[in-house]
């Protein structure tokens, strides 16, 4: 058991680093507010496989990087950045937690469609509160709006190879055995068999 906290432990640290990574190399910038980015991949797979919790500290600490290492440098608006990687792996998380029981690919779909409103949402708000509160700043109020449509677009079509990719490789981590779901499910399904024993022999 505690090896394989540990191992979780280091798997999300490495997830962070990825999700850092990706956001440099994995980017196009193609206006002043729409940006293509994959580096949320990492930390939808943290979220689903590990649950809300570590998602929400690994996107934490990829948020915190982020900023710290951002060419813009620190501001006041940068703790609203920082939201964005947080609600990728929260928001995942938890929808699919709620979610699971129904069917593991109908979950993670409906997970990385509330997380990439979540975050669509709070980087909205981030542009906003960077343009209120950082002087000379890159976005301005109808540079946000105009651009908001597009943004929207840009997410509608990420959703598609983010719920491929996530689905692909948290569903080879469910071969593993640091998955949480496969300790959870052989443990409902050994409750359902005892519980269908006992029915049978009292009856």
């Amino acid at each position: 058991m505690r090896n394989k906290r540990i191992f979780e432990i280091t798997f999300c640290a490495i997830m962070a680093a990825m999700a850092i990574a990706l956001n440099s190399v994995a980017s196009l910038q193609l206006t002043q507010s729409i940006k293509i980015t994959f580096y949320a991949l990492p930390l939808l797979v943290v979220g689903i496989c590990f649950g809300p919790l570590m998602g929400l500290t690994t996107g934490l600490v990829a948020g915190v990087v982020l900023q710290l290492i951002s060419p813009y440098g620190i501001s006041l608006s940068s703790p609203f950045w920082a939201l964005a990687p947080i609600c990728w792996g929260l928001i995942s998380g938890l929808i699919y937690k709620i979610t699971k029981k129904i069917n593991k690919w109908l979950a993670i779909t409906l997970a990385v469609i509330a997380a990439s409103i979540g975050a669509n949402l709070i980087n909205t708000l981030a542009m906003i509160m960077d343009s209120l509160l950082v002087k000379d700043s890159w976005y301005t109020l109808s540079a946000i709006m105009i651009d908001w449509p597009g943004r929207l677009l840009t997410m509608v079509i990420t959703m598609v190879p983010y719920i491929i990719i996530t689905g692909i490789v948290c569903d080879s981590l469910n071969r593993i055995y640091f998955f949480n779901d496969n300790k959870d499910d052989k443990k409902e399904e050994l409750e359902d068999t005892n519980n269908k024993e006992i029915d049978n022999n009292n009856e």
